[in-house]
């Protein structure tokens, strides 16, 4: 009888700790796809940005290329 009741709660605790490990594993598995799906997202963009305004061979320097230069980064940040 005794033997019984111990068998009968040692199988409702695998039960329970069998319900944690799946949950856990359904957890890790929607993380893990949530956090592949939205990796491209997160990635950091880099962009060199160069405004030449000396030449060689007497090409007349630009005027506005620190401007333009800026117009750029202001467009490549917020399209």
């Amino acid at each position: 009888m005794v033997l019984q009741i111990l068998l009968k709660r040692v199988s409702i605790c695998v039960e329970d700790l069998t319900r944690q490990v799946i949950g856990m594993k359904r957890w890790l598995w929607t993380f893990l796809l949530f956090y592949l799906l939205t990796l491209p997202l997160r990635m950091e963009k880099y962009a060199l940005l160069v405004g030449i305004n000396d030449y060689q061979n007497n090409i007349n320097p630009l005027r506005f290329y620190v401007s333009d230069i800026k117009v750029l980064q202001e467009m490549l940040i917020d399209p």
